[in-house]
């Protein structure tokens, strides 16, 4: 298949949260879920992809969300593979808080494919996954004043 200009389509955009982040969400706070996951790593330095560095400021600030680690919704989410949660916006109810949103973009990071025999070392995989964490977290620096968060913290978990 082709896109609208005639050329084959070349990126695979993945968003690494899933249902684990959902349970991290709150208002206010600012935390990505990455610091065990690394099969997005993987597969980057078995394709040559490019890693490109996002965040999205305000994201989290849509609804309120009763979800939190450990409590049953949690539970029940991991069991059933699916984000079960409570959450509300305006007045209590389902209508989101209209919150500023802001998306930063990095510069890619350069990735080589693994030519090498077999399986991918941990360290060539823990030195890229480093990488990536830093460039999230100095785009995060780099743009949270900017953007109206000037005395948030990025957690990565």
């Amino acid at each position: 298949p082709c896109n609208n200009a005639g050329r084959k389509p070349r990126h695979l955009y993945i968003l690494p949260g899933g249902v684990a982040e959902v349970f991290a969400s709150e208002v206010g706070r600012h935390a990505i879920v990455f610091k065990d996951r690394r099969g997005l790593i993987r597969l980057s330095l078995q394709t040559g992809a490019e890693l490109i560095p996002c965040y999205v400021f305000g994201g989290t600030d849509f609804f309120h969300n009763l979800a939190a680690t450990g409590n049953l919704l949690a539970q029940l989410s991991r069991k059933y593979k699916m984000g079960i949660t409570w959450f509300w916006g305006k007045f209590g109810l389902p209508i989101p808080f209209t919150p500023k949103v802001t998306m930063c973009i990095g510069e890619p990071l350069a990735v080589e494919k693994w030519t090498g025999e077999g399986r991918i070392p941990d360290d060539v995989i823990d030195e890229l996954h480093q990488r990536y964490i830093d460039a999230i977290q100095n785009l995060f620096d780099k743009y949270k004043v900017h953007v109206g968060y000037p005395d948030a913290a990025l957690e990565v978990l």
